[in-house]
């Protein structure tokens, strides 16, 4: 029995008892974590073991796509039985992290330990952003079916989920045909675009210009938030002018020969020239500032004395763009019917002479054959 006690009060320190430290994560502020952004990572440090425990430190060693920002350790000069501790460290992460789940090594160490290794659990989230919308080089003409595609980005750090693109014409010449306007782009990842294509039609009346519309962009966010996003974009409509000569004619009065213009095309004829020519000179030359689409006007020159009352005319104008255009034509006239006043006087004379000396006579038989 003696022996019995003995050995038990010999193993007695073998038993006592020891500290035993767990960590895991408190909270992160901003929840979930959002990449290219700071946040407080709060740790908690609990002593499960049955002694407290002496001179802890916590030590945060976070792996790419997290950084530390302020001090990686946390000392704790004593952490006794049953005792909660919560330490703070401020940490960034990168703005290339994708949305997912990220485990941060924690290295733990107090008297009488070894070195212990744990991980702890961070969730980050992306929040996306559609804040990109392009359209690069489009024009339509009047009267012309146009395929535009707009480019839409995503400068958020989350996937934009169900994206659907709707194109809304501010003018009632420009009308999108076919799917209403709608384009359905499915997710775009974090600095990721696609491609909306739409349908554009500009009626034959639609005049040069840039013509407002509006792009309205719906999505959802990684937890099922829609969002919509508005955007301002510009339809470019662009033409050709076409002048014609439709009348040549002449006003012997102002002694001036008139050339009639018309711009037949579908956009602005600007600066047009007229120029009377004779071989490869240039006689005579008139303007005229702009002849809107299908609208007329008439270049003015001086009677030319040439033979058959024909000459050639160059005509040369811009478009809206400052495009050029000319064109040469051969252009005749007729002079107006002259008047023999002469004959004219004669007539009137010999009317006058016989209703003077023959005309009673003649109202008498008229007036018996009458009777």
């Amino acid at each position: 029995m003696k022996r019995m006690i003995l050995l038990i009060m010999l193993l007695l320190p073998l038993v006592q008892g020891a500290a035993d430290i767990t960590v895991k994560t408190a909270y992160t502020n901003p929840y979930p974590v959002e990449p290219g952004s700071s946040f407080i990572l709060g740790i908690e440090v609990l002593n499960t073991g049955d002694e407290a425990a002496k001179d802890l430190s916590v030590v945060v060693s976070p792996n790419s796509p997290f950084a530390v920002v302020d001090k990686p350790s946390d000392a704790i000069p004593s952490l006794s039985s049953g005792s909660i501790r919560i330490v703070e460290y401020k940490m960034f992460i990168d703005s290339s992290a994708v949305s997912s789940t990220y485990q941060i090594p924690v290295h733990i160490k107090y008297s009488g330990s070894n070195d212990i290794t744990r991980n702890l659990i961070v969730r980050v989230q992306g929040k996306p952003n559609i804040g990109y919308v392009d359209v690069p080089n489009f024009s339509i003409s009047p009267g012309e079916t146009n395929t535009m595609q707009v480019e839409i980005k995503n400068l958020g750090s989350g996937t934009a989920k169900r994206v659907v693109a709707t194109l809304t014409p501010l003018n009632d010449n420009i009308k999108t045909v076919f799917s209403g306007g709608n384009a359905y782009l499915e997710d775009i990842p974090s600095n990721g675009k696609k491609s909306a294509v739409f349908q554009i039609y500009a009626t034959p009346d639609t005049g040069y210009g840039v013509y407002d519309a509006v792009i309205k962009v719906t999505y959802e966010d990684e937890a099922g938030n829609i969002q919509t996003k508005n955007f301002s974009i510009g339809i470019f409509v662009t033409g050709k002018p076409e002048v014609k000569i439709i009348k040549v004619g002449i006003d012997k009065a102002k002694n001036e020969l008139k050339v009639d213009i018309i711009n037949d095309g579908n956009a602005e004829a600007r600066g047009i020239k007229g120029e009377l020519m004779i071989g490869d000179s240039v006689i005579d030359v008139d303007y005229v500032s702009k002849v809107n689409s299908q609208k007329s006007s008439t270049l003015k020159f001086d009677i030319p004395q040439v033979k058959d009352n024909k000459i050639d005319i160059r005509i040369s104008y811009s478009g809206a763009n400052n495009e050029q255009y000319q064109f040469k034509q051969n252009i005749s006239w007729q002079n107006p019917t002259s008047i023999n006043w002469l004959v004219v006087i004669s007539v009137i004379a010999i009317i006058y002479f016989v209703l003077r000396n023959f005309g009673g006579k003649f109202f008498g038989l008229f007036k018996k054959s009458r009777k």
